[in-house]
């Protein structure tokens, strides 16, 4: 019900008034819009008190404004006048789902295979108006996850008010570590709904070295001398990872490459040993170095953000010309990969293969090796599928093509092959 009062501010009485109410706003419908105010001497004042019926439908937008127009006739006159008022409603808000695995799982803070966690998520209401018999629901849409249960009530929830629901979540022991599950959330009070998906990766990616070997990730060595496991002084578990014994002028190194669906952290804990300002572990991401450190640092936590994409990383030890100092070497352990990260394999030199891409990486020569032909054409190609360069059939040995690859910036490069009608992909990678 609405109150309107009128006021008369002509010299003149408003004789036998009658008010009629509109707006066009589509979330108000007038069901009463006329009413008869009678004889406003001038200078005066009328009100009717709940005079007209206004419904305001459920879904208006909070601090919603409404326009209202006052059609007025007298038996001598008429005019319009206009106000506006403005709504107060609900506007309901989730925030980021919490895993709590102490009691069910191991307190890692992740979802597990074989765990019963909870997952828990703050509802709130920032609108001006309460809501009232509020409910929230929890679906997934893996065959992998129980939820129970699937819905709650979180009675009402008052202005600026939150409260938590907690869900109990199975994952089955059998789910693969690093999938993504896609939680929705449904969060209601009568016409006003929120609607929420969450991808929460089950399990961490994580590399630990506890296979006592590279054996759990594509991991590709390169350098001078590959990296080992190591069971001495490991920053956690029983293993770490170690650079290879190498000389002055030389590298050890430890590569990577993963597809990464959403931007997030990588982290892990470093432990270095060697002649300072000289012989440096260095980190790298798509040939950019990120972090080096030299000299004697104990294992600490390095953390660096990672855009979504396919991206190459590496970590190094290298030597400079001459001296050595300390262990004369670097140690990795407990990298955390970015939730949504996914391993990729990296296609590197295998005897048994018929073709064969060498050094890779590579910094200013590749090799294409082959024991077939004839190779009619080779095209270089960034992970944008841009052409970067092509070498012609007449430009290459019968069994041996060498490319320049010295202009080219470091990163992820795809090289296709024509033989005949057979095209042949290979990635490789420029340092």
């Amino acid at each position: 019900m609405l109150t309107v009062t009128v006021g008369n501010v002509g010299l003149g009485d408003a004789n036998n008034l009658t008010v009629t109410l509109s707006s066009i706003d589509p979330f108000v419908t007038i069901t009463d819009t006329i009413e008869n105010y009678g004889n406003v001497p001038s200078g005066q004042q009328a009100t009717i008190e709940n005079g007209f019926s206004v419904y305001l439908h459920d879904s208006i937008p909070d601090q919603h404004s409404i326009a209202f127009t006052l059609h007025c006739q007298t038996e001598t006159d008429s005019w319009d006048s206009g106000f506006g008022i403005t709504a107060q409603a609900p506007v309901l808000s989730l925030g980021t789902p919490v895993i709590f695995d102490a009691t069910g799982g191991n307190n890692s803070g992740s979802l597990d295979p074989g765990e019963t966690d909870t997952l828990a998520i703050d509802a709130s209401n920032f609108g001006h108006s309460d809501c009232f018999n509020v409910q929230i629901s929890l679906s997934a849409t893996s065959p992998h996850v129980t939820i129970n249960p699937s819905s709650l009530s979180l009675q009402d929830l008052l202005t600026n008010q939150s409260k938590t629901a907690g869900f109990e979540i199975t994952i089955d022991e059998n789910t693969s570590v690093g999938s993504l599950i896609e939680f929705t959330y449904l969060l209601s009070s009568g016409a006003y709904q929120l609607v929420a998906t969450y991808y929460i990766p089950v399990g961490l990616v994580m590399e630990d070295f506890e296979t006592g070997d590279f054996s759990r990730f594509e991991w590709q060595h390169g350098g001078n001398q590959p990296w080992m496991v190591s069971g001495a002084d490991p920053f956690a578990g029983d293993f770490s990872a170690k650079s290879g014994a190498i000389g002055d002028e030389q590298t050890s190194e430890l590569i990577i490459e993963l597809e990464v669906l959403s931007s997030d952290n990588l982290t892990y804990w470093r432990k270095v040993s060697s002649e300072a300002d000289y012989d440096y572990l260095r980190f790298y991401i798509d040939g950019t170095m990120a972090g080096e450190w030299a000299g004697e640092y104990d294992w600490d936590g390095e953390t660096y953000s990672i855009s979504s994409g396919v991206h190459l990383l590496k970590w190094s030890y290298e030597k400079d010309i001459n001296t050595s100092g300390g262990a004369d070497c670097a140690w990795l352990d407990n990298i955390v990969f970015p939730p949504t990260a996914t391993i990729l394999t990296i296609n590197w030199f295998s005897e048994n293969d018929e073709i064969r891409i060498y050094p890779n990486p590579a910094n200013d020569q590749l090799n294409i090796e082959f024991d077939k032909g004839p190779l009619v054409e080779v095209t270089v190609y960034n992970l944008l599928g841009l052409k970067i360069n092509t070498v012609q059939a007449g430009d290459v040995d019968r069994h041996l093509t060498r490319i320049d690859v010295t202009s080219l910036k470091p990163g992820i490069y795809l090289v296709e092959m024509l033989f005949g009608d057979r095209k042949i992909i290979r990635k490789v990678v420029i340092n």
